[in-house]
């Protein structure tokens, strides 16, 4: 008898579990023994068929735990330090007044974090702040340009402290140093020219830079409230 019989016997579908089979067999042997007035070669026949299921019985079904499924982060796409330099520069340029003085301060959590988004709301011991200032021209020069990072937070403090300034090629423009609750990073790169436009570029391409190297995107970053 093969397990296709066997399940039209006992009146089951093909996927009938062991359990179900066992129930089955059990009802209609109540049913069909000789005892209680059942013809013995149906009996019989429900015996043969019970004794096939058991040795071929149904394919386990797929479980499903229960809980929680686990999180995978999601997909970022690349970013590249110029595409991270226009969005930067842009932002700086909004902020420029009529002396050519232009101050942006965004606040991010870590690189990474899905608190990120909620950074601007976050208390200030927790958050990290990317300040990028431009100054117009003085008596002393055509302007200067300023790029700070400060990380807060254990993991952010740890990005920053691990980055080796050397090795991502930004030894001599940044300095790294500790600061209370945090590590600080600082630029003053030279701006390339006199204009608004061309100390905006300087400092938003030093800080694209900077954090290209850190793996910590501008998109991560976001305005102070």
């Amino acid at each position: 008898m093969r397990r296709d019989e066997a399940l039209r016997v006992l009146g089951l579908g093909p996927e009938a579990d062991a359990r179900t089979v066992r129930r089955r067999f059990r009802e209609l042997a109540r049913e069909r023994h000789p005892d209680r007035g059942g013809d013995p070669s149906a009996f019989a026949e429900l015996r043969r068929a019970d004794a096939v299921l058991r040795a071929a019985p149904a394919p386990a079904r797929p479980t499903v735990a229960r809980g929680r499924p686990s999180r995978t982060a999601p997909a970022v796409a690349p970013t590249t330090p110029e595409a991270d330099a226009a969005g930067l520069a842009t932002a700086l340029a909004a902020r420029a007044g009529a002396d050519g003085t232009a101050r942006l301060r965004l606040v991010s959590v870590a690189p990474g974090a899905r608190r990120n988004r909620l950074a601007a709301a976050l208390p200030d011991g927790s958050i990290g702040v990317l300040e990028l200032v431009t100054r117009g021209p003085g008596p002393d020069g055509p302007g200067t340009v300023e790029v700070r990072l400060s990380a807060r937070g254990r993991a952010a403090r740890r990005a920053v402290g691990r980055l080796a300034l050397d090795d991502a090629g930004l030894a001599g423009t940044w300095t790294r140093r500790r600061v209370d609750a945090a590590v600080e990073l600082r630029a003053a790169p030279p701006p390339s020219g006199a204009t608004v436009p061309a100390r905006t570029a300087t400092a938003a391409g030093a800080a694209a830079r900077l954090l290209a190297a850190l793996g910590w995107p501008a998109a991560e970053w976001h305005p102070e409230t």
